[in-house]
């Protein structure tokens, strides 16, 4: 906690943080950071109590109503499917493709997904007008714009993100657009936003921030506005590497293979521990992806699967096990690494795929701000994805086109001519069990005459019952084991 605040004896609360005067519209927020190395969530309860003096203003006159004391827990402080609700400002980022000169924004505002260190020269900064924000209007004189990166979802309500300073930034430094005289609209330069980091990371709830002073002077309070669309920053595709390890001392490991991509079936053992590692890399190589965390596992539609695969023209009717295998898979910073094997036998195909990252451009939950004509729309009236459904493409930086929304261990990156697949795989037996035969001679099974004048074998007709005296036996189970 701050040096500031008055921490209890036994160290557990921080108490006392002072808020100062709210207003019937006001609203503040307490955030907290968790280390994921060193707890979980279950073991950090959280037990808010809020202790305030209650007054109401009516005709200039303040009545107090007391002292009032209220748990965070009986309280709903935030709307269940949240939704992005910008308010409109004197400038906004359009992006180029989405030109309509029809409208009187002459942008729809939409904004598609991104990949992680994809840079285009795509967006640019619109002046409106004061009196029709919705309506595109000239300057009258210079304008210079600063523009940031920001995580919208850190407190909930974009409003209080775009104007909060302390509000998560993206970016690691602003980039300065400058509107000139008579003109409404400017770009936002690539190699300005790449050195500054605008896309650099991961990140589900993205929008840009902007920074001006009113009518282009160069003095005075900033006022803060966000883009009217917000949109998600995704890694490129998932890299997979798989090596073989010593199983004792799992240092020792040397690399197999990779989805970059892997041509033809790759055999392993069932039931051997192998080392996966899952990178969710970014557009420009095969590095990961900062402020990617999640997890993959089948109790969502992220998921990561060995998937039952057998031949078309396999017979599997014989199979005990015929069903797809899910693993969990998690994420820090864009890398999960762990153990991975089945114990079954046969055909399987590793299949990694994330759909809710993008959540906020394929989702019509949290699409609401998407009405009107100034956004697209589909035929039927709901709103037109800022990405491609079921697709994990990422196109060229020169492209127009959308981003596929997917995540996926099978993508195509068409920056780097790139291209991921998922792993075809064969689980064989590690290993024969045979302690279970035992052999013997003869009709009877005879297992004493080993070694002794009644122990030989020769050569007989077989298919004469009676020359199966002189038979040799092995009788039990051969057991196929991972």
């Amino acid at each position: 906690p701050d040096s500031d605040l008055n921490v209890s004896s036994t160290g557990n609360y921080v108490n006392n943080i002072p808020i100062g005067d709210v207003g019937s519209l006001d609203y503040f927020y307490a955030s907290y950071s968790l280390d994921a190395n060193r707890t979980t969530i279950n073991k950090m309860p959280i037990n808010v109590t809020l202790k305030y003096n209650l007054h109401v203003v009516i005709n200039g006159v303040s009545t107090p109503l007391g002292n009032v004391t209220t748990n965070i827990q009986d309280m709903n402080p935030c709307q269940s499917n949240s939704y992005y609700q910008p308010v409109p400002g004197r400038f906004n980022v359009v992006y180029k493709a989405y030109q309509k000169n029809s409208l009187s924004s002459k942008y729809y505002y939409n904004l598609p997904t991104q990949i992680v260190k994809r840079y285009t020269d795509n967006y640019l900064v619109e002046s409106m007008d004061p009196n029709d924000l919705n309506k595109s209007k000239k300057v009258v004189k210079d304008q210079n714009v600063t523009v940031d990166m920001i995580n919208v979802a850190g407190f909930h309500y974009a409003t209080a993100s775009c104007t909060d300073q302390n509000a998560t930034i993206i970016s690691t430094k602003s980039v300065s657009a400058i509107l000139k005289k008579n003109t409404y609209i400017t770009g936002l330069n690539k190699t300005a936003m790449q050195n500054a980091g605008f896309f650099n990371k991961a990140v589900r709830n993205a929008a840009f921030r902007l920074s001006y002073y009113k009518d282009g002077n160069t003095s005075g309070a900033k006022i803060k506005t966000c883009s009217r669309d917000n949109f998600a920053i995704r890694p490129a595709a998932f890299y997979i590497t798989i090596k073989d390890q010593n199983q004792t001392s799992p240092v020792s490991k040397q690399q197999i293979a990779t989805n970059e991509p892997l041509k033809g079936m790759l055999n392993l053992a069932a039931g051997y521990k192998y080392d996966l590692k899952v990178t969710a890399v970014n557009a420009q190589n095969n590095n990961p992806s900062p402020g990617f965390y999640t997890t993959l596992s089948n109790i969502s539609d992220d998921n990561a699967s060995y998937i039952w695969s057998p031949q078309t023209s396999q017979n599997v009717s014989g199979c005990n096990d015929i069903t797809n295998h899910d693993i969990n898979v998690s994420f820090k910073n864009g890398s999960a690494d762990m153990n991975t094997s089945i114990d079954q036998v046969g055909r399987y195909k590793l299949h990694l795929i994330n759909t809710t990252w993008t959540a906020v451009d394929s989702n019509p939950a949290y699409m609401k701000h998407h009405t009107g004509s100034y956004f697209l729309m589909k035929k039927d009236g709901s709103p037109k994805p800022d990405c491609t459904l079921n697709s994990s493409v990422v196109q060229p930086t020169i492209s127009s086109q959308r981003n596929g929304c997917d995540i996926s261990s099978d993508a195509d990156n068409n920056i780097l001519n790139l291209k991921y697949r998922d792993i075809n795989v064969t689980f064989h037996p590690y290993k024969f069990d045979l302690t279970t035969i035992v052999p013997s001679l003869g009709l009877n099974n005879n297992t004493t005459d080993f070694g002794t004048p009644n122990s030989f074998i020769y050569m007989s007709d077989i298919n004469n019952t009676a020359d199966e005296n002189m038979s040799f036996h092995l009788n039990g189970q051969i057991k196929a084991e991972g």
